[in-house]
């Protein structure tokens, strides 16, 4: 945000952004002590993320214009680093654990006891199901308690999981119930996978806060501006479809092939639209600077 289109130069944004690099990258770093376990591939996301959150801060104290295109183009960076934040901490830190269990048995993962109290038969309106019921504590007071199955349709004869998962602002959590095995105590023992993934939820509200940044600045546009941007600014136009749809795809292959695959996906399609921008406003330096960021970023998580 704190780039002018054109007008930019390296020295002008040093100064303007040393500050909020700076306080980035040492809150960043030293945020991963909160989480007990440093990481520096950790450190660097949160550090990004936070100059983000920074940078666009400090474009309201500029003096830059403050229209509403401005308060949504701040809170789509805002919706970034969210979006940042919550997949760097997710991949930094979720676990998972597949464990056998007996009822009123007790797994643990992160700092959260799971007990199976019991597993018990129920039957639906065309399956027939094994419910367990898992009350989840976390240093010894109750949390929640979830109830995932194991079902059986009775037409397809298909066994499928039913997981519980109790959602929350910091963290998620999952068990998934799998098949009964047998052990030297006589049976009666289960298969559980327990999964804790933290601050999860972070990258969907990344993206809602992005989409209403993106709604505050197209109510903001006036009628003359909308055909400006289909006419004469329609090349401009063109490039910001392209690297939204570049971002879309990106999350897409995420969801399939991992960060690695974020990474690739959006570099295909979204290096060249940025350089297609850079020949239209020959803005290299803001534009090359955020998406280095980003690719790197993306890349070592």
């Amino acid at each position: 945000p704190l780039a002018r289109w054109k007008r930019a130069s390296l020295p002008e944004l040093a100064v303007l952004a040393r500050w909020a690099l700076a306080i980035s990258l040492i809150l960043g770093f030293l945020s991963p002590l909160l989480f007990g376990d440093w990481s520096a591939l950790v450190g660097f996301g949160l550090a990004l993320a936070l100059w983000i959150v920074f940078s666009a801060v400090l474009s309201l104290r500029k003096g830059v214009k403050q229209t509403r295109s401005h308060y949504g183009m701040v809170t789509a960076h805002i919706g970034v680093a969210v979006f940042v934040v919550g997949v760097t901490l997710v991949k930094g830190y979720e676990s998972a654990d597949d464990v056998r269990l007996r009822p009123g048995e007790t797994a643990l993962l992160a700092g959260h006891a799971f007990r199976l109290d019991e597993v018990s038969s129920v039957k639906g309106p065309n399956y027939v199901a094994a419910r367990a019921q898992v009350a989840v504590s976390r240093n010894g007071r109750p949390v929640t308690t979830l109830y995932p199955e194991r079902r059986v349709y009775t037409v397809q004869e298909q066994v499928m999981t039913e997981a519980a998962i109790d959602p929350g602002v910091t963290r998620d959590l999952y068990v998934s119930l799998g098949d009964p095995v047998s052990d030297s105590q006589g049976g009666g023992a289960w298969l559980l996978k327990i999964q804790h993934k933290p601050f999860v939820d972070w990258i969907w509200g990344g993206c809602l806060i992005m989409a209403l940044g993106v709604v505050a600045h197209a109510v903001s546009l006036s009628g003359a501006e909308v055909l400006k941007a289909l006419g004469r600014g329609g090349p401009l136009l063109s490039f910001y479809v392209a690297e939204t749809v570049a971002f879309l795809a990106a999350i897409l292959v995420g969801l399939r092939w991992g960060v690695v695959g974020v990474a690739t996906a959006f570099a295909l399609v979204s290096i060249p639209t940025r350089a297609y921008f850079i020949r239209l406003t020959g803005n290299a330096i803001g534009v090359s600077l955020r998406a280095s960021a980003m690719l790197v970023w993306m890349f070592s998580i």
